[in-house]
């Protein structure tokens, strides 16, 4: 009887973990506003308009970031930042942190220095006329509840639409 029991016990805890092994992991998707159409875009004026996307990264095993650019009338520059939150309220930049260490006999550890500013990431197309050009980017591991991504267009270039959608593999629950 005591070996039918743990026999029995044993198969039961292989049958859990099976099922939780063999969840399937599955897709969101977010978009700039939150809009639900794939063709709509935002239309962005250079070092005055800022569009983001903020969505849930609590469970997020990888996500990619999809943007269309066009631009008005010749090549752009497009810019974001990344911001992490555990509450959906404070919202923290990411460290650009040197990887230097000062020699310091009175800090035996040396020191690390880091940034007073956050990193703001750029790309510019390689388009020089008005066109829409696509580009797939890998996010960065999320340590936070919610994850947003701060588009702007810097003084200097011109008028862009932009369409930048999140789609991230959740893990399976």
């Amino acid at each position: 009887m005591k070996k039918l029991i743990i026999t029995t016990g044993i198969l039961i805890s292989l049958l859990i973990c099976s099922q939780t092994l063999m969840a399937a992991s599955y897709f969101t998707r977010h978009t700039l506003n939150d809009a639900t159409a794939t063709t709509t875009s935002v239309f962005m004026t250079p070092g005055t308009a800022t569009s983001t996307i903020t969505f849930s990264s609590s469970d997020v095993d990888l996500a990619g970031l999809f943007i269309n650019l066009r631009a008005s009338t010749s090549a752009s520059i497009l810019n974001w930042k990344y911001q992490y939150s555990n509450n959906n309220i404070d919202w923290y930049d990411e460290d650009v942190r040197d990887n230097t260490f000062n020699i310091n006999l009175s800090t035996p550890l040396g020191d690390i220095n880091h940034s007073s500013s956050s990193p703001t990431h750029l790309w510019t197309p390689g388009n020089t006329t008005s066109s829409t050009t696509r580009k797939m980017l890998i996010l960065p591991d999320f340590i936070s509840g919610w994850t947003r991504i701060v588009f702007s267009l810097p003084i200097g270039t011109v008028n862009s639409t932009l369409y930048a959608e999140v789609v991230a593999k959740r893990n399976a629950q």
